[in-house]
């Protein structure tokens, strides 16, 4: 049974200087373009797994990691106690690869990026558990033996807020706050994913 050779490259670009909108596009000189990416700074590439998959069968590559999330467990003679469950976040892609031809491959793509949002978080047995925000994108395309596609309009928004102060003056009452900056910044990054399909004998 013929086998599908699946390279996946992940980066992150700043929608302050470009902007990838969402929908797919096809490109040859894939590398080239996310190497002047990360020269100038406006992108970097967060992950370059490979998958081999046999006609047919879905495959998941998952880079991320698992956050353990208290919950309530029936202990002995019906106490309660606290169990722990873990739920992934991170990057999921799901491939399907079908050969459709000699050179024709048709995939099955359902992309996925999640991470941890504090701003939502709530408070369970004691613990402050945070949300998880989760943005997807699924497609079904055809492309040639050796074709890169980009999948890309997963748009993550961020907001960051840091103290700067003066030992022990930052911290005084009333004047302390002339001794002390806030700074706010806001960014939107924009999540592409460059998947290249080989058929491999």
């Amino acid at each position: 049974m013929p086998r599908v050779g699946m390279g996946l490259t992940t980066g992150a670009l700043s929608m302050g200087e470009l902007w990838a909108g969402g929908g797919i596009a096809r490109l040859s000189p894939i590398f080239a373009l996310i190497r002047f990416l990360e020269e100038k700074n406006i992108g970097r590439v967060l992950s370059a797994p490979n998958l081999t998959l046999k006609d047919g069968q879905t495959g998941t590559i998952n880079v991320g990691g698992e956050i353990p999330l208290p919950a309530p467990a029936v202990g002995a003679v019906g106490a309660v106690a606290v169990g722990v469950t873990y739920r992934p976040y991170g990057i999921i892609l799901e491939v399907t690869p079908q050969i459709k031809a000699p050179d024709l491959i048709e995939l099955t793509v359902r992309a996925q990026v999640s991470e941890l949002d504090w701003t939502n978080a709530i408070t369970i047995m004691g613990t402050a558990v945070p949300g998880i925000r989760t943005r997807e994108a699924q497609t079904v395309l055809q492309v040639r033996d050796g074709e890169t596609i980009v999948i890309g309009g997963l748009i993550s928004e961020e907001e960051r807020r840091s103290v700067t102060k003066v030992p022990f003056l930052g911290d005084l009452p009333v004047i302390g706050r002339l001794f002390r900056r806030t700074e706010e910044r806001r960014g939107q990054t924009v999540l592409v994913f460059f998947l290249t399909a080989h058929i491999l004998e």
